[in-house]
């Protein structure tokens, strides 16, 4: 009879709770040893107070029941303040360095499974079935380790890697399964997926041998498919530097340009004009030749779209901000207003107005001095 009343008095406060997520409130070390006791894993959700997508997981994720249930079943869960307590520590021990963080532990607090970031309830289930079971990153990591070598196996534990944040762990297998392969194996289909999703970073030797096997590529899966693999790749990567170079001064920015330049003209892609032009477009400003830069804003750069209008416009006014005399001023206002008028943008715009008039008090200033 007492079994059945405490079975009932938890089933009532389960309904009340909607069943959701329940964290233990002890310390890491009594989490530890509840898990061992009750042998079952520990789940912990690393969060911080300012992450938005860790309050939306709490909100949206943890408090369903479904959730909840499965969650309660399988772990002793808790939840710890990254910058707070014994959380600062725990933070450095799992090399905690986004959030939110998901750490899946045994019972001797050893990593089983990692996940990053704000997802739905039914993703995050999934990913928490896949942390317990052969899809584990221990488990994936055990598998390589023993020498499996699998496309689709390594696509995968590169892949939970990459949900995991561990950047420098998955460029190192992907740099050791790359050596493994003959250079059909390289470019050959059941790769492609591999090299689409994670061979990003123009600095990586397998991003050279993209660019330089480029038709076997084009060969293997489409041309269509590998040029805009390549332009995705580039095209947010050299619009972001430029903005630094004319806005930050970035660092090594001649170095970073020839870089941008060298793979953009080996690639052979299609939209190769445009990418080459924002580079030239920035290697003037970074040598001073702003002459340079208004010519091709008024002759190169007034063939593009609008959405590409704004964003050369914004980095002209930067760059007339930055070092432009009076002459050069005066000119860019011009080639501005012109621009705005073409793409139907309103002076009213505070965006707009602040461009106009911090252009004309730039070059009255340099006059009147």
């Amino acid at each position: 009879m007492y079994k059945i009343l405490i079975g009932l008095f938890l089933s009532v406060l389960c309904l009340q709770a909607k069943c959701q997520i329940q964290f233990d409130e002890g310390s890491f070390t009594e989490v530890l040893a509840k898990a061992k006791q009750e042998k079952r894993m520990v789940f912990m959700d690393c969060y911080t107070s300012w992450c938005g997508p860790c309050k939306m997981m709490v909100q949206d994720v943890f408090s369903r029941e479904d959730v909840g249930q499965f969650m309660n079943t399988h772990f002793v869960n808790v939840k710890l303040d990254m910058e707070k307590g014994e959380g600062r520590e725990l933070a450095k021990k799992y090399q905690v360095k986004v959030y939110p963080t998901f750490l899946i532990l045994n019972e001797d607090g050893e990593v089983v499974h990692k996940m990053v970031g704000g997802m739905k309830a039914e993703e995050f289930l999934q990913h928490v079935q896949n942390g317990i079971g052969e899809h584990s990153l221990y488990a994936y990591e055990k598998r390589y380790a023993d020498g499996e070598r699998d496309p689709q196996f390594v696509y995968s534990y590169i892949e939970t890697l990459a949900r995991a944040f561990m950047k420098e762990r998955m460029e190192e297998v992907l740099h050791e399964y790359w050596g493994t392969l003959t250079d059909q194996e390289k470019s050959g289909k059941e790769n492609w997926m591999l090299v689409k999703r994670f061979v990003k970073n123009p600095s990586l030797p397998e991003y050279k041998y993209l660019l330089e096997h480029k038709k076997n590529f084009d060969a293997a899966v489409s041309k269509d498919s590998v040029d805009r693999k390549i332009y995705d790749d580039l095209f947010p990567l050299i619009v972001n530097d430029c903005n630094e170079i004319i806005f930050h001064d970035k660092v090594n920015a001649a170095q970073l340009l020839d870089t941008y330049k060298t793979c953009v003209a080996l690639s052979g892609i299609v939209g190769q004009d445009y990418l080459l032009d924002i580079v030239e477009f920035t290697g003037a400003f970074l040598s001073g030749d702003l002459k340079k830069a208004l010519k091709m804003y008024d002759r190169k750069f007034s063939r593009l779209d609008n959405d590409a209008r704004f964003d050369v416009t914004l980095q002209l006014n930067g760059m007339l901000i930055r070092k432009g005399d009076a002459k050069m001023c005066e000119r860019g206002l011009e080639l501005i207003e012109k621009t705005m008028k073409d793409c139907g943008w309103s002076v009213d715009n505070p965006l707009f107005a602040a461009v106009v008039s911090g252009l004309k008090d730039k070059f009255k200033g340099n006059k009147d001095e």
